[in-house]
């Protein structure tokens, strides 16, 4: 049981510092934007978040195809509600839909929640995980 539960505690540690580290990405990439305007010449937008974000969730592959085949950036996805996310899902026919769903939705929850107090610069400390 030890073993177990320090494994679970490793695991909410590193889902909390990848939620922070994508927070920081998609920060900087705004501030670039706002910075230096894309103008076809430099891409800000790759869709590369995207897909890595969904496999650290750990979307199935089949989920993850289905997420991008609707969607092409993180930021895209972060404008979702809980019922286009769950209409996204629904369009795939995985077996896991409903961990899937719940996984997603509170990882993006999570990810607006530590965007905003990065931006207010009141970021969580690390006790405080944020984790799907």
């Amino acid at each position: 049981a030890t073993s177990s539960t320090l494994t679970q505690q490793e695991i909410r540690c590193l889902e909390s510092k990848l939620v922070r580290y994508f927070s920081e990405l998609l920060l900087a990439k705004m501030r670039l934007n706002e910075r230096i305007p894309a103008n076809g010449l430099l891409p800000h937008a790759t869709g590369n978040e995207l897909r890595q974000w969904l496999r650290v969730v750990g979307l199935s592959q089949v989920s993850l195809n289905a997420c991008l085949s609707r969607l092409t950036t993180l930021e895209q996805t972060l404008q979702l509600s809980d019922l286009e996310i769950r209409q996204l899902l629904a369009d795939s026919p995985s077996q896991r839909e409903e961990e899937e769903l719940r996984r997603l939705t509170r990882a993006m929850k999570n990810l607006k929640k530590c965007m905003e107090s990065l931006e207010s610069g009141t970021a969580a400390s690390n006790n405080d995980p944020e984790q799907w």
